[in-house]
């Protein structure tokens, strides 16, 4: 059972499908125009000219147990969680720029004060025009947006929220109102660090968190034991096993592992 590592599948609105990995290096021409760049566990996708009117999107998505960054036309730049998606177009035209995202991410958007950049999740729409964010969409948890400069403002059916730096919205599972709190960023922000912190959360979200990196499926044989909480800092790259037998020695729970499977007793 190996950590997660830098790797991401790339589809093109051509059909073309590229495997991205952190060793690989290359440049394309792409046959419509423009250029795509691979080093180092970032691409780079660039346009020929900020015209056009037709919107075709790409999509790069991670695997369960892999992270990647991409810099899109406009210059803006993007972190990817294991587990997520982002659609975008392969040219901003017209007076937006607008992205569709699933899973975690990091933002750090090209300032243009005349053409918003607006993040499409699920529940809500982004908008910004220069600024630095995380959103954190997966299906087990609350759909979060944490600021982290500038400002950001969110459009949710009729409700207009807006952050600044420091807050983050917070919309649970079961839907409802948006709330605003005070946001831990060293926990938020941990992972683009290259580790794990975890501040008395539970047990049940810690290991979600874990199987994600880790490519690890998990099974809690006794439910209470979900709702444990631990306070837990390590490396992202951190060997597998010593980070099973550091929940251990808490002595609240029994591990034991079978191939890719994690059984909690």
């Amino acid at each position: 059972i190996l950590s997660g590592t830098a790797c991401a599948r790339l589809e093109l609105a051509d059909g073309t499908v590229i495997a991205l990995h952190q060793d690989s290096v290359y440049s394309v021409e792409l046959t419509r125009g423009g250029r795509l760049d691979n080093e180092g566990g970032m691409v780079s996708y660039e346009q020929d000219s900020i015209g056009g009117v037709v919107k075709e999107y790409n999509e790069i998505r991670t695997p369960r147990g892999g992270e990647y960054q991409i810099r899109l036309p406009d210059g803006t730049k993007v972190w990817l969680n294991a587990e997520s998606v982002l659609r975008f177009p392969g040219i901003f035209s017209g007076d937006e720029r607008q992205v569709y995202v699933q899973g975690e991410l990091y933002f750090e958007v090209a300032r243009d004060s005349t053409r918003p950049f607006r993040v499409e999740l699920e529940a809500y729409t982004v908008e910004v025009t220069g600024t630095e964010f995380n959103i954190r969409t997966y299906a087990d948890g609350p759909q979060l947006t944490t600021l982290v400069s500038g400002g950001v403002t969110i459009y949710r059916e009729n409700e207009i929220v807006c952050l600044k730096p420091g807050e983050e919205a917070v919309l649970g599972q079961a839907g409802g109102t948006i709330q605003v709190q005070e946001a831990d960023l060293d926990s938020r922000l941990a992972w683009l660090q290259g580790y794990f912190l975890f501040d008395n959360a539970k047990l049940e979200d810690i290991m979600d968190e874990l199987g994600r990196w880790y490519n690890v499926d998990i099974f809690f044989e006794n439910s209470k034991v979900r709702e444990e909480h631990f306070s837990l800092e390590l490396r992202r790259h951190e060997n597998f096993w010593k980070v099973l037998d550091l929940i251990e020695r808490a002595g609240m729970v029994k591990i034991v592992v079978k191939k890719n499977v994690i059984f909690i007793k």
